[in-house]
């Protein structure tokens, strides 16, 4: 498994780990923009704002607009 995620939805925390050349897992950073990128699904990222939106208003359409799959 080169890959890993953990959502954690009581703490409202993602988590994850990517397996480096030496064997080890390693957690990774969102991207600038809070974002989690996979390396083994080309194209699919995690936004946790889709999960835990500041706003408290949950637009369950918004990850897979963001994603393509709708428009």
């Amino acid at each position: 498994m080169r890959e890993y995620w953990l959502v954690d939805l009581e703490r409202r925390q993602v988590t994850v780990y990517r397996l480096e050349p030496q064997g080890v897992y390693n957690a990774i950073a969102p991207d600038a923009s809070s974002a989690y990128r996979s390396q083994v699904l080309p194209g699919f990222f995690l936004q946790p704002d889709w999960l835990w939106p500041a706003s408290g208003d949950r637009d369950e359409f918004a990850a897979l607009r963001a994603l393509g799959i709708i428009s």
